[in-house]
């Protein structure tokens, strides 16, 4: 009789340890794969691969920086000066990964309906490899938390939370 509980006890057990690996493993899945929720990138590149940005505001002069061959930042337009080289590399690292706050349109065709005709601001991004990215940011969305913005080459329409707006 003592055998028949020890050996349904054991069991019980090692049923209790495969639900629990089998558990951990599906964690480790989900933990693996990106949020299907989460808002879509604009931009996705590596930080490193960005040797150029210009930053053109209409109605004022536009800014032009450029990474030396040393890997130091300078500032090249309005006029050429040395640039604050952990300012650079922060804005450099918030516009390589540039994540968008909603997808408005997958295929966006009015742009003049959210002031991309006549942007905003224009921020091209010039890489090592590749072609350069050009963004276009326009106006406020209703609620005015957020900036429409598109990539050229790029048919969908994104929101842009203004703090990200340089």
């Amino acid at each position: 009789m003592k055998v028949r509980g020890l050996l349904i006890a054991a069991l019980l057990l090692a049923g209790m340890a495969g639900l629990v690996y089998w558990s951990n493993q599906a964690e480790k899945a989900k933990k693996n794969k990106p949020n299907p929720n989460a808002p879509p990138k604009i931009i996705d590149i590596a930080k490193d691969d960005i040797v150029r940005l210009e930053i053109d505001k209409p109605g004022s002069k536009a800014v032009a920086l450029r990474k030396g061959d040393d890997g130091n930042w300078k500032l090249t337009s309005p006029e050429p000066l040395r640039a604050d080289q952990n300012a650079v590399t922060s804005l450099v690292s918030s516009v390589a990964k540039l994540d968008s706050s909603r997808l408005i349109e997958k295929n966006a065709t009015n742009l003049a309906d959210y002031g991309l005709t006549k942007p905003q601001m224009t921020v091209m991004i010039g890489r090592k490899k590749g072609k350069a990215l050009k963004l276009l940011i326009g106006d406020k969305t209703p609620t005015g938390a957020n900036y429409y913005a598109k990539l050229t080459g790029d048919p969908r329409l994104f929101t842009l939370d203004r703090k990200s707006v340089v």
